[in-house]
């Protein structure tokens, strides 16, 4: 598979402007899969700060991850 341009800049650009980046099915109020809540879980416990981005919504990033 062949990662294009602009969603690998997408990509970067979200990985290095945030010290943590979760990219997970759903969102940090309403993840929509156990493994996504356990992560949310964790983060929420020790990270007040943190991005998430929801692969549903974002098939060219969830295809370049």
């Amino acid at each position: 598979m062949s990662l294009d341009e602009a969603t690998r800049d997408k990509i970067n650009h979200l990985v290095q402007n945030n010290s943590v980046m979760l990219f997970m099915k759903g969102n940090r109020q309403a993840p929509q899969c156990g493994f996504s809540a356990k992560v949310v879980s964790i983060l929420d416990e020790y990270l007040s700060d943190y991005e998430t981005l929801d692969v549903l919504s974002n098939g060219d990033i969830r295809e370049g991850i």
